[in-house]
């Protein structure tokens, strides 16, 4: 009987970085099955592969608390959000044939400190990176999220300042780009690069949006929704151009500012770049060998 393997993720919303990471994960697991976290019971499965995205916000969920199914994991390309109360992620670390996470910040919260980092999965194939001779800074690729729907939570609520903003944020932007293609990421479709082709400059409170603006060399200003976005642009070294909501006094500045130090930006960005894919090549040769070996055992 053909051995199966399971790729557990948040593949049942409408978020354009969860199909774009989707997308990728399945080109280099074609064989994979996609289960939605919804599916807590793995004995159908002979592998799975725990990511990638940020699944374990506040704390490690279910059913990977105290998890003691038979089916081996790897965890790939996670985040976290905020610092964990438990150390069911350590635990996890403890067992699992791989480990990979997508930055520092996340292992921290997941008090994990003897683990190599790792990156988002997407830059295992990332998006072409801009010729600067082609660079329109004058076209805006513009993704909102005010984060209203976070505002449940306590932490999210502390740290978002939330502000509705929103028409400041689209009067300033009117009167600094010719061309904006607006997009808020909530979608079934995966197609990041027709919805950004031809823009040269971003603004994004979606952590992909800014991802895509580094793996294409697009300066870029990220608005603060989620601690993950201010780490992105802190270890890009970008953080002077990441906003709160409320921060609406410094868009403009900062739009004129990025524009005038592009180069400067974008060589940081092909730094990160360059970093993030030699990295997951290295962590990707021992996610499939692993994988190959759990569905077949005579690999070596």
């Amino acid at each position: 009987m053909k051995k199966r393997l399971a790729v557990w993720g948040w593949w049942q919303g409408r978020n354009l970085g969860d199909n774009w990471i989707k997308r990728i994960i399945a080109g280099l697991f074609p064989e994979a099955e996609f289960v939605d976290t919804r599916v807590t019971d793995f004995s159908a499965y002979d592998f799975v592969i725990c990511g990638g995205g940020g699944l374990f916000i506040y704390d490690a969920i279910r059913p990977w608390i105290d998890y003691a199914q038979a089916t081996p994991y790897g965890m790939l390309s996670l985040g976290a959000e905020f610092p964990h109360k438990t150390n069911q992620a350590y635990k996890l670390s403890r067992n699992a044939q791989f480990f990979y996470i997508r930055d520092q910040y996340s292992l921290d919260c997941m008090k994990i400190n003897d683990l190599e980092r790792s990156y988002d999965i997407t830059f295992a194939s990332p998006l072409s990176f801009v010729d600067s001779g082609s660079l329109d800074g004058s076209k805006l690729f513009f993704v909102w999220r005010d984060g209203r729907d976070l505002l449940w939570n306590g932490q999210f609520q502390k740290y978002i300042c939330y502000e509705d903003k929103v028409d400041e944020y689209n009067r300033i932007i009117a009167e600094e780009f010719t061309e904006i293609t607006a997009d808020d990421f909530q979608t079934r479709g995966n197609d990041i690069e027709n919805r950004i082709d031809n823009c040269g400059f971003v603004i994004s409170g979606r952590y992909h949006g800014i991802i895509a603006a580094i793996q294409k060399g697009l300066p870029c200003i990220a608005i603060d929704i989620c601690p993950k976005i201010r780490v992105l642009m802190k270890e890009c070294g970008l953080e002077e151009f990441c906003i709160k909501i409320n921060e609406t006094d410094k868009l403009k500045g900062l739009i004129g500012k990025a524009r005038s130090e592009s180069e400067t930006i974008r060589k940081k960005q092909l730094a990160y770049r360059e970093k993030a894919i030699v990295t997951l090549e290295k962590h990707l040769i021992h996610v499939k060998a692993t994988v190959d070996r759990a569905l077949d055992p005579q690999v070596q």
